[in-house]
């Protein structure tokens, strides 16, 4: 048998796909004396939905990382989301609709960029 792609893979797993341009990105960190965890929304104006039936133009996305600050090596596990696209960028995203009604990205790396921000779109209105 063939592995599945990671998109196939991602796409199975998420109740919505959405395609658009990455907006913004909200941020609050959390810090312990091991921990710092940024917890993030990321503001998506859809394109087009590959999976789902969400009727919005702007869907907020939930995603999370964090960064170990105890003494000596990290534990094993999960440091949350990588490699989340700049804003500006437009994006696919995979996620999942939780208890709550908001909407999940897939860990690891359910947000992909599918073109980097132009140069038009980096400069600040």
């Amino acid at each position: 048998t063939c592995a599945l792609p990671i998109s196939d893979k991602l796409s199975a797993m998420a109740t919505e796909v959405f395609v658009g341009k990455l907006v913004r990105i909200y941020s609050s960190v959390e810090e312990t004396a091991e921990w710092a965890t940024t917890y993030s929304v990321a503001e998506i104006q859809i394109a087009k939905i590959e999976k789902g039936a969400t009727v919005a133009k702007l869907v907020y996305v939930r995603f999370w990382r964090r960064r170990y600050r105890g003494k000596g090596s990290p534990p094993d596990g999960s440091y949350g989301h990588r490699a989340i696209p700049k804003v500006g960028s437009q994006v696919r995203a995979y996620v999942r609709e939780a208890d709550d009604g908001g909407y999940d990205v897939l860990l690891p790396n359910g947000i992909e960029q599918i073109a980097a921000p132009t140069e038009h779109a980096k400069k600040p209105n």
